[in-house]
């Protein structure tokens, strides 16, 4: 059975990381959660760009340069960490 279109692996470390992601997607979640109030829901639910902004700002905001110009990311982590966005 499918439980939010991720099938369900009977080992329960497999069925949280198949819900949750590897630990870059779940660094994620977290830091949308904690400083953009975001549930996992609702981030997901973003149009991809919205999402890149916000993931962009993020990284920019924790980064050791971020005194420096900021410049954004090729788009490519987002399908890399399992977003599965396509732009259009």
């Amino acid at each position: 059975m499918d439980w939010w279109g991720v099938h369900r692996p009977k080992r329960i470390g497999e069925r949280y990381e198949a819900l949750a992601g590897d630990l870059a997607q779940r660094r994620t979640w977290y830091l949308f959660k904690r400083r953009l109030g975001m549930s996992i829901a609702e981030a997901r639910a973003l149009p991809w760009w919205e999402f890149k902004v916000y993931l962009d700002g993020l990284l920019w905001e924790f980064s050791p340069e971020s005194e420096d110009e900021f410049v954004p990311d090729d788009g490519e982590s987002l399908t890399g960490m399992g977003f599965g966005f396509s732009q259009v």
